[in-house]
């Protein structure tokens, strides 16, 4: 047990001590810390040197981790620029996680707080949305495999309790409203040669993120099928979006059934009640 202890507490110290050097500019000066006191032995390597070493390291590890998150905005950029720019990202946030894979979700925003105050960069007002878009299909990809849809549930719970009944999104679903042709925008960068122009004469796009397979995929829908699928993301009952989106409950009963052929509605959501009689 004091092992443990013992263990825990030195993994403890050198966490606090990696986290007040990553994301400033001071040098790393441990010599009066528990973690210094534990390595100041080791005659290879000063303490401060090292800690200054692993700090780097984690910012420069979160930096590729973001590289791998966002391909596309990696390349318009460039390779200098963008890896100045995730780098700052690192260092002012901290990870929330172990898993770096999921290192990233709020960098859009970092990114185009960036550009706006950025000399040169006044034609790329679009990289925010093209890097919410490719947070979308990273997390997708990693997103838990969906079970197949289970009819019997829904069937139990429809009838009279229809109005009241809530669907939810497949966990790889992920969706964007943006005022940039940022699909197409995307795809041309992430593929062989060399960027081409696009026009942004056919926005707003409502766009749909998923996983099929193995593959993130994107596509461009009508906005009743995004408002639709949006009001169910927010947890709204088939009757609240019947009531309140009067262009959608039009189409309510022809796209739910559509919806869950293409996998982008996954089931019922938790919550729901079974009518009388069937609990």
């Amino acid at each position: 047990m004091s092992i443990c202890v013992d263990l825990l507490k030195t993994q403890s110290a050198f966490s606090n001590e990696l986290q007040s050097v990553v994301g400033t500019s001071r040098k790393a000066q441990v010599s009066d810390t528990y973690f210094g006191n534990l390595v100041a032995g080791n005659p290879r390597i000063l303490p401060d040197v090292a800690l200054g070493i692993y700090a780097n390291n984690i910012t420069g590890g979160r930096a590729k981790a973001l590289t791998s998150a966002y391909p596309a905005c990696a390349r318009i950029l460039g390779a200098d620029c963008f890896e100045g720019i995730a780098r700052r990202f690192g260092e002012s946030t901290p990870a929330r996680q172990p898993d770096l894979n999921l290192f990233g979700e709020a960098f859009a925003d970092f990114l185009e707080e960036r550009v706006a105050v950025l000399a040169g960069f006044s034609d790329y007002t679009y990289l925010g949305d093209l890097a919410r878009l490719e947070w979308l299909c990273h997390v997708a990809y990693y997103a838990n495999d969906e079970a197949p849809f289970d009819f019997d549930e829904l069937a139990r719970n429809a009838g009279d309790a229809g109005e009241s009944l809530k669907l939810k999104l497949g966990d790889s679903v992920g969706l964007l409203h943006s005022e940039h042709p940022v699909m197409s925008i995307r795809e041309i960068n992430l593929a062989d040669g060399d960027a081409a122009s696009v026009s942004a004469a056919d926005c707003p796009q409502h766009l749909v993120v998923w996983r099929e397979e193995f593959h993130p995929c994107v596509e461009r829908v009508d906005e009743t099928t995004f408002d639709l699928l949006a009001a169910l993301k927010s947890d709204a009952t088939l009757g609240e979006i019947a009531s309140q989106l009067p262009h959608v409950a039009g189409v309510l009963s022809e796209a739910v059934p559509r919806l869950i052929q293409r996998g982008w509605i996954s089931g019922i959501a938790d919550g729901n009640n079974c009518p009388s009689g069937d609990a």
